[in-house]
């Protein structure tokens, strides 16, 4: 026992010896710094090459210009640290803690950085090329033209980062976290994205080829927006009246394909063939899309403002949860399209029609008087419209699955073909309304007032 501590006594000392050292002269290469308390040390220009700094606490210290050379890092604190143009090649910062860190040009060509956070850090113009990234926590990182080639990212965060003009040639992104990440730019030739999360990554620019492993739905998305590229994009600040104008640009097809959570901005799609394309949880702004086929496109949770949908085919299209503020509808043919839950604004340009459409989908039509209103081929599912005011109202072809219609006055209503699968019309006054070729499936039509209507099948209800 005594003599194990006369042992640890100079290795103590000497661990002493080197703080002090370290703070006095800066010149410490191979030195036994591990667990030293340096938070906020002036360390400019330290000489530190292959010294212990393990679990060392280096929140906020002064390093830009640091030779940390194959220095052990790992755990360290460094969050705050200023690393500006330090040299940490070969450098171990497994599980180090590098939240807002400053690391501006700093090298960190094959450095160790396995489970390290990065969150928030700056590593604009870094050289992380062949570093080991694998779970690193990178969110909102800034690596704008950041050197990654070759480098390892398996499993990484990158979700919210900003990687404009980033070299990624090569590197491992597998099952990466790219949400909303900007890769504008960015180079991304023999990258490997297999399984990489890209919902609402800018892809605007970047570079891909067929070496590029990536899923086809995220080749689609980075063929259409960058073969349709306006010249002179928009900023995400402009306002309405920078909408892009139309162009001669050849009609880009995307017929059926998964798109969804694609990030196109200002981008122009004039006459695009999108029918049935999923789209859902998308980021469209300012992207035109006038005269376009849109039939049955899946638009559900995406983020539409200023988009120009003018003359655009609308029919059928999943508009559920869209935000469609600032957006324009003018001439959309929006028959059968769903708007429930979508958010509009004063400022989007919708025809009345469908702007009454939307107040019921979403407001409800509960006693209402909606006389001789123009409803035909709206889908209505579910909409409450309890003793609502329907008469000589025109409901051909709409889609009432669902509603409420109990006590509602549907007087010489029209309401050929349309659906009322599990409808109530409890009480309804259906009177001379015309029913055919509707689908009643489990509608409710205790006690309904059929006098002279004209049923499914065609034939007129007789009067009590």
């Amino acid at each position: 026992m005594v003599a194990l501590t006369l042992l640890s006594q100079p290795v103590q000392a000497a661990k002493g010896d080197h703080v002090d050292q370290l703070k006095e002269t800066r010149e410490c290469a191979d030195c036994q710094l591990d667990k030293a308390k340096l938070g906020g040390a002036d360390l400019r220009n330290a000489n530190l090459k292959g010294a212990n700094l393990k679990e060392a606490n280096l929140r906020g210290a002064k390093l830009d210009g640091a030779d940390l050379l194959r220095a052990d890092l790992k755990q360290a604190d460094l969050r705050e640290a200023n690393l500006s143009s330090a040299q940490l090649t070969l450098s171990n910062l497994e599980k180090s803690q590098l939240g807002a860190a400053i690391l501006f040009r700093a090298n960190l060509s094959q450095a160790q950085l396995t489970l390290s956070n990065l969150e928030n850090a700056q590593l604009r113009d870094a050289n992380l090329s062949q570093a080991n990234l694998t779970e690193a926590n990178l969110a909102r990182a800034n690596l704008g033209k950041a050197q990654l080639n070759q480098a390892n990212l398996t499993t990484a965060n990158l979700s919210q980062a900003r990687l404009q003009n980033a070299s990624l040639v090569g590197t491992q992104l597998i099952n990466a976290n790219l949400e909303g990440a900007s890769l504008k730019g960015a180079n991304l030739i023999g990258a490997d994205l297999t399984g990489a999360n890209l919902v609402n990554a800018d892809l605007r620019e970047a570079k891909l080829d067929d070496t590029t492993v990536i899923d086809p739905k995220w080749r689609n998305a980075w063929a259409i927006v960058n073969q349709k590229q306006i010249e002179s994009p928009v900023s995400e600040e402009a306002s309405e009246s920078l909408a892009p104008e139309p162009s001669a640009t050849e009609d880009p097809t995307a017929q059926g394909k998964n798109l969804s959570g694609v990030h196109w901005v200002g981008i122009n799609l004039v006459g695009a063939e999108l029918e049935e394309a999923d789209l859902s949880q998308a980021y469209l702004f300012i992207v035109n899309l006038q005269d376009s086929n849109l039939r049955a496109t899946n638009f559900s949770n995406a983020r539409l403002r200023y988009t120009d949908f003018r003359r655009a085919n609308l029919t059928n299209s999943n508009l559920e949860g869209a935000d469609l503020r600032y957006a324009n509808l003018e001439g959309a043919d929006l028959n059968l399209a769903k708007l429930h839950k979508s958010k509009i604004n004063i400022k989007t340009v919708l025809a009345d029609k469908w702007r009454q459409v939307w107040e019921l989908v979403n407001q409800g039509g509960r006693e209402l008087d909606l006389k001789t209103a123009d409803l035909a081929q709206a889908d209505l599912n579910q909409v409450d419209f309890f003793r609502a005011q329907l008469p000589q109202a025109n409901l051909a072809q709409s889609i009432l699955d669902g509603a409420n219609l109990t006590e509602a006055n549907l007087f010489r209503a029209d309401l050929t073909g349309a659906s009322l699968k599990a409808a109530t019309l409890k009480n309804a006054n259906l009177a001379e309304a015309n029913l055919e070729n509707a689908n009643i499936e489990g509608t409710n039509l205790d006690d309904a007032y059929l006098c002279g209507a004209i049923m499914p099948d065609g034939t007129t209800h007789s009067c009590p």
